[in-house]
């Protein structure tokens, strides 16, 4: 699986890359879909990433290890290296300084606009429409647009 060879296909048959919310699968729905796919090709055969696997990969290490996997990566990988800068969220005090400012697309005046930050998982469910929602998990961080 980590060398890109696992004739996985790409993506889940989750919906996860259709807005406006993103809505990633639950751990269930993303074994559960397993069922429903096949492999593309034998494994070791071709290279291909797959978003997929890098999914179960990240709940590989989850059950392996006991710990929820931004912890795992930041014990075991990113602090005995002192890798202080990378992280396995966004952190939105380092939005458009440290970390880029996202723009939108150009509107009819030929201007565009700021984008904000990722929305923290808090501030999604502080949100009254976003009640019983689910949304992609992006690095530690949720993508709806809403601040």
């Amino acid at each position: 699986m980590l060398t890109h060879s696992s004739g996985l296909p790409r993506e889940s048959v989750n919906p996860y890359w259709n807005g406006p919310y993103f809505p990633f699968p639950t751990d269930k729905e993303l074994t559960d879909g397993l069922e429903k796919q096949n492999t593309l090709y034998p494994s070791s055969t071709y290279l291909q990433n797959s978003n997929l696997v890098m999914a179960l990969l990240g709940k590989v290490i989850e059950e392996v290890s006991g710990e929820k996997y931004n912890a795992y990566i930041e014990k075991n990988i990113l602090e005995p290296l002192g890798m202080t800068d990378t992280k396995t969220y966004l952190p939105e005090k380092l939005h458009g300084s440290v970390l880029a400012q996202g723009y939108s697309a150009f509107n009819r005046e030929g201007e565009r606009a700021k984008m904000p930050h990722y929305v923290t998982m808090e501030k999604m469910e502080k949100h009254s429409l976003l009640k019983g929602t689910k949304a992609i998990k992006l690095y530690g961080s949720y993508n709806t647009g809403i601040t």
